[in-house]
């Protein structure tokens, strides 16, 4: 028979709230019967949803590789990401026709004004 903990209902950050007052207040001690605010309680219920937490965010991070322009360009048209001088604050979502590189918000960026560019991101899953 399972019996229900005092607090269990309460929120996690309610708790952890709570738990850390028990700790400050020299009342950190487990309680017979256990409840929901005692630290080790609160700690293990924090620690499993930070664990679930972790693992629904799993995949969810990509990472941006940057290419010279003057290595290689991307396909005739191809929709990418663009650095623009080096600033790594200054990017656009562009493309190159050939000749020029074109930035959605920018227009036609300058010859040289463009150093880098990179595939886009897939994007959430």
């Amino acid at each position: 028979m399972t019996t229900q903990m005092r607090d269990a209902d309460m929120p996690l950050l309610d708790r952890i709230d709570a738990a850390i007052k028990r700790v400050t207040s020299g009342q950190g001690q487990m309680r017979v019967p256990v409840e929901a605010t005692d630290p080790d309680v609160v700690l293990g219920d924090a620690k499993a949803e930070i664990e679930r937490l972790q693992a629904g965010n799993a995949g969810m991070t990509e990472t941006i590789e940057w290419t010279p322009v003057a290595e290689k360009q991307p396909a005739f048209g191809k929709t990418v990401l663009v650095c623009i001088n080096e600033d790594h604050d200054a990017t656009d979502v562009g493309w190159f026709d050939g000749e020029h590189w074109i930035g959605f918000e920018d227009g036609t960026f300058a010859p040289g004004e463009v150093t880098h560019w990179a595939e886009k991101p897939k994007g959430p899953r």
